[in-house]
């Protein structure tokens, strides 16, 4: 659904199999947010099966992807409920969105500590990680 999705993350399969996801988060977000504005008690099975599947977009195993997700998902769901139910009723849904996101994916979470003590990038400094190409490395898109 993006350029994005149809060239960089086809070599990328963990980046492809956790934003794809990102449709589906969003259509449970909206339907829990609509029912809630409603006053409709459906809300909350919808904004639980919006975690579950972001709790499956974690569980496809890009990190970084995934958090870009929560950013998106967080987003869209805050600008959708601005100023319409009480900011009790949105933090108990975004609590129950982040609760089933955790709860599903909590079992990835300690293996996927250990890798990164175990990858190649524990053994470097951060600012050696942090740093980007040098200068003369953008001569080859030329």
């Amino acid at each position: 659904f993006s350029g994005y999705l149809t060239s960089y993350p086809s070599l990328q399969l963990a980046i492809l199999r956790t934003v794809v996801w990102l449709p589906l988060i969003l259509l449970g977000l909206e339907v829990g947010a609509s029912h809630l504005v409603a006053g409709n008690r459906r809300a909350w099975a919808a904004f639980a099966g919006a975690g579950l599947v972001f709790g499956l977009s974690v569980l496809a195993g890009h990190a970084q992807s995934a958090m870009y997700l929560l950013y998106v998902s967080l987003a869209f769901l805050l600008v959708r409920l601005w100023g319409r139910p009480s900011r009790r009723r949105i933090l108990a849904a975004v609590g129950l969105f982040l609760a089933m996101g955790v709860g599903i994916s909590a079992a990835q979470w300690l293996p996927s500590l250990e890798y990164m003590r175990l990858s190649t990038r524990a053994g470097i400094s951060y600012t050696e990680a942090s740093s980007g190409f040098k200068l003369v490395d953008a001569l080859q898109l030329v």
